[in-house]
Protein backbone atom coordinates (compact mmCIF):
# COMPACT_ATOMS: atom_id res chain seq x y z
CA UNK A 1 0.00 0.00 0.00
CA UNK A 2 1.35 3.39 -0.96
CA UNK A 3 1.28 6.28 1.35
CA UNK A 4 -0.48 9.40 0.11
CA UNK A 5 1.98 12.23 0.06
CA UNK A 6 0.88 15.53 1.34
CA UNK A 7 1.73 18.59 -0.82
CA UNK A 8 4.65 20.67 0.36
CA UNK A 9 3.84 23.55 2.63
CA UNK A 10 4.03 27.05 1.22
CA UNK A 11 6.30 29.59 2.87
CA UNK A 12 3.21 31.29 4.25
CA UNK A 13 2.00 28.02 5.84
CA UNK A 14 5.42 27.45 7.35
CA UNK A 15 5.53 30.98 8.78
CA UNK A 16 1.98 30.61 10.16
CA UNK A 17 2.83 27.28 11.79
CA UNK A 18 5.89 28.85 13.44
CA UNK A 19 3.80 31.78 14.71
CA UNK A 20 5.69 34.39 12.67
CA UNK A 21 2.46 35.68 11.13
CA UNK A 22 -1.19 35.38 12.04
CA UNK A 23 -3.20 32.98 9.92
CA UNK A 24 -5.45 34.62 7.37
CA UNK A 25 -3.81 38.06 7.48
CA UNK A 26 -1.98 38.82 4.25
CA UNK A 27 1.61 40.01 4.17
CA UNK A 28 1.96 43.78 4.08
CA UNK A 29 2.95 45.23 0.74
CA UNK A 30 5.17 48.21 0.12
CA UNK A 31 4.42 50.49 -2.81
CA UNK A 32 6.66 53.43 -3.66
CA UNK A 33 4.37 56.36 -4.43
CA UNK A 34 6.80 59.12 -5.18
CA UNK A 35 10.34 60.37 -5.48
CA UNK A 36 11.94 63.82 -5.24
CA UNK A 37 14.72 64.45 -7.76
CA UNK A 38 16.79 67.64 -7.46
CA UNK A 39 20.33 68.88 -8.01
CA UNK A 40 19.96 71.30 -5.09
CA UNK A 41 20.76 70.06 -1.60
CA UNK A 42 18.07 69.49 0.99
CA UNK A 43 17.41 72.70 2.90
CA UNK A 44 18.35 75.00 0.00
CA UNK A 45 15.85 77.86 -0.31
CA UNK A 46 15.24 77.15 -4.02
CA UNK A 47 15.16 73.36 -3.81
CA UNK A 48 11.44 72.94 -4.50
CA UNK A 49 11.55 75.38 -7.40
CA UNK A 50 14.19 73.19 -9.04
CA UNK A 51 12.76 69.78 -8.15
CA UNK A 52 11.10 67.12 -10.24
CA UNK A 53 8.63 64.79 -8.59
CA UNK A 54 8.02 61.27 -9.82
CA UNK A 55 4.53 60.26 -8.67
CA UNK A 56 2.88 56.85 -8.82
CA UNK A 57 -0.35 57.08 -10.80
CA UNK A 58 -1.53 53.47 -10.68
CA UNK A 59 -1.20 50.41 -12.89
CA UNK A 60 2.58 50.40 -12.40
CA UNK A 61 2.99 53.80 -14.08
CA UNK A 62 4.49 57.09 -12.88
CA UNK A 63 4.15 60.75 -13.84
CA UNK A 64 7.23 62.98 -14.12
CA UNK A 65 6.18 66.38 -12.75
CA UNK A 66 7.70 69.82 -12.31
CA UNK A 67 5.18 71.82 -10.35
CA UNK A 68 1.88 71.25 -12.15
CA UNK A 69 3.48 70.50 -15.52
CA UNK A 70 3.97 66.92 -16.63
CA UNK A 71 6.60 65.53 -18.94
CA UNK A 72 5.36 63.70 -22.03
CA UNK A 73 6.65 60.95 -24.26
CA UNK A 74 7.09 63.65 -26.93
CA UNK A 75 9.85 65.25 -24.82
CA UNK A 76 7.93 68.37 -23.78
CA UNK A 77 6.38 69.69 -20.56
CA UNK A 78 2.65 70.40 -20.57
CA UNK A 79 -0.20 71.24 -18.26
CA UNK A 80 -2.96 68.69 -17.91
CA UNK A 81 -5.89 70.09 -19.87
CA UNK A 82 -9.49 70.22 -18.66
CA UNK A 83 -11.08 67.37 -20.57
CA UNK A 84 -14.65 68.28 -19.58
CA UNK A 85 -15.82 64.65 -19.51
CA UNK A 86 -14.04 63.71 -22.76
CA UNK A 87 -12.76 60.45 -21.32
CA UNK A 88 -11.13 59.27 -24.54
CA UNK A 89 -9.07 62.46 -24.84
CA UNK A 90 -8.13 62.24 -21.17
CA UNK A 91 -7.04 58.60 -21.51
CA UNK A 92 -4.95 59.46 -24.59
CA UNK A 93 -3.28 62.40 -22.83
CA UNK A 94 -2.54 60.36 -19.70
CA UNK A 95 -1.06 57.54 -21.80
CA UNK A 96 1.36 60.08 -23.34
CA UNK A 97 2.39 61.36 -19.88
CA UNK A 98 2.99 58.11 -17.96
CA UNK A 99 6.12 56.02 -17.70
CA UNK A 100 7.32 52.76 -16.23
CA UNK A 101 9.17 53.15 -12.90
CA UNK A 102 12.76 52.94 -14.18
CA UNK A 103 12.08 55.16 -17.20
CA UNK A 104 10.42 57.82 -15.03
CA UNK A 105 13.40 57.93 -12.66
CA UNK A 106 15.87 58.01 -15.56
CA UNK A 107 14.01 60.94 -17.15
CA UNK A 108 13.77 62.83 -13.85
CA UNK A 109 17.53 62.49 -13.26
CA UNK A 110 18.22 63.58 -16.85
CA UNK A 111 15.87 66.58 -16.65
CA UNK A 112 16.70 67.87 -13.14
CA UNK A 113 19.93 69.67 -14.18
CA UNK A 114 18.12 71.39 -17.09
CA UNK A 115 15.35 73.09 -15.08
CA UNK A 116 15.01 76.87 -15.27
CA UNK A 117 12.87 79.37 -13.41
CA UNK A 118 12.55 83.03 -14.41
CA UNK A 119 15.70 82.77 -16.48
CA UNK A 120 17.77 81.17 -13.70
CA UNK A 121 19.29 77.75 -14.25
CA UNK A 122 20.25 75.15 -11.67
CA UNK A 123 23.89 76.12 -12.26
CA UNK A 124 23.06 79.80 -11.61
CA UNK A 125 21.34 78.96 -8.33
CA UNK A 126 24.17 76.73 -7.16
CA UNK A 127 26.77 79.38 -8.05
CA UNK A 128 24.94 82.20 -6.22
CA UNK A 129 26.29 83.06 -2.78
CA UNK A 130 24.16 81.88 0.09
CA UNK A 131 22.81 84.76 2.14
CA UNK A 132 23.59 84.74 5.82
CA UNK A 133 20.22 84.21 7.48
CA UNK A 134 21.38 86.17 10.53
CA UNK A 135 21.69 89.33 8.41
CA UNK A 136 18.54 88.81 6.34
CA UNK A 137 15.50 90.42 7.89
CA UNK A 138 12.61 92.74 7.24
CA UNK A 139 11.99 95.78 9.38
CA UNK A 140 8.87 97.90 9.05
CA UNK A 141 9.43 101.55 8.12
CA UNK A 142 10.32 103.72 11.10
CA UNK A 143 10.45 100.68 13.34
CA UNK A 144 11.50 101.21 16.90
CA UNK A 145 11.78 97.49 17.53
CA UNK A 146 14.25 97.14 20.43
CA UNK A 147 15.72 93.98 18.89
CA UNK A 148 17.19 96.08 16.06
CA UNK A 149 20.09 97.88 17.66
CA UNK A 150 23.01 99.89 16.36
CA UNK A 151 25.06 96.80 15.52
CA UNK A 152 22.31 95.29 13.30
CA UNK A 153 23.60 95.36 9.69
CA UNK A 154 21.32 97.14 7.27
CA UNK A 155 19.23 98.85 9.93
CA UNK A 156 19.00 102.61 10.13
CA UNK A 157 17.25 103.91 13.19
CA UNK A 158 14.21 106.09 12.61
CA UNK A 159 14.91 109.69 13.50
CA UNK A 160 13.53 111.13 16.70
CA UNK A 161 10.20 112.85 16.11
CA UNK A 162 9.23 110.54 13.26
CA UNK A 163 10.63 112.74 10.45
CA UNK A 164 12.62 110.73 7.93
CA UNK A 165 15.92 112.45 7.10
CA UNK A 166 17.55 109.46 5.39
CA UNK A 167 18.94 110.35 1.98
CA UNK A 168 17.69 107.24 0.21
CA UNK A 169 14.01 108.12 0.65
Amino acid sequence: MTQQSRPAMTMREIRESLGHIKPGIPEPTVQPTGYVVSCLPAGHDDRWTFTIQVKYTGDGLFAVRHGIRQYGTDGTWSYEPDFDEDYDAEAAWLKEHRFEHDEALRLAKQLAPTLTYRGRTVADVLAAPVEDAAETHVVADDSDDPEHVDDCPGCVAAPVGGEDTRSNR
